[in-house]
């Protein structure tokens, strides 16, 4: 590759790889001057992604730090990196729906032992660990009953590895 070229591929896997992290000019500009790169500014991120200006070597050091990356990759191929970039981004995507789940079972969990509560539960006859006798459960239709109760016996791990994304 020569001189221009890899200039080129660093700025536009630069780019793609700030993209990936959900990051705007801003946040990187912000992540890089709290990296030690003070005067650093969202022009300055803008002016390298569009080749309008040069990176030292210390500099892209630091921003393939920033970018959990490699120099090597940095410069490297544009089409590489950009599928680098697309696998980052479906994990980080993975990752944040795999905690919006277990979130999302901590409040089901929460709401139906509120409803037991309400309907009943201090009732000696109703087995809290045993989420069919939890009254209310009755109310929902068939298909609703099954995925609650299919929920409740799982923990939040468990409903996460099983969500279908």
């Amino acid at each position: 590759m020569t001189e221009p070229d890899v200039e080129t591929s660093f700025a536009t896997n630069m780019k793609a790889l700030r993209e990936a992290m959900g990051w705007n000019q801003n946040e990187m500009a912000r992540r890089l001057s709290g990296a030690g790169l003070e005067g650093f500014h969202q022009t300055t991120v803008s002016r390298i992604e569009q080749g309008q200006r040069p990176v030292r070597l210390a500099e892209a050091t630091v921003i393939a730090r920033i970018l959990r990356t490699s120099l090597d990759r940095l410069a490297g191929d544009a089409a590489s990196v950009a599928a680098l970039a697309g696998t980052r981004q479906a994990i980080y995507e993975a990752e944040a729906n795999r905690v919006r789940v277990a979130d999302a079972w901590w409040k089901f969990r929460g709401a139906v032992t509120e409803l037991a509560r309400r309907l009943g539960a201090d009732d000696p006859d109703v087995d809290v660990d045993a989420p069919a006798s939890f009254p209310g459960m009755s109310m929902l239709d068939p298909t609703d009953r099954r995925i609650a109760l299919e929920l409740l016996t799982m923990s939040p791990g468990e409903a996460a590895e099983s969500a279908p994304f």
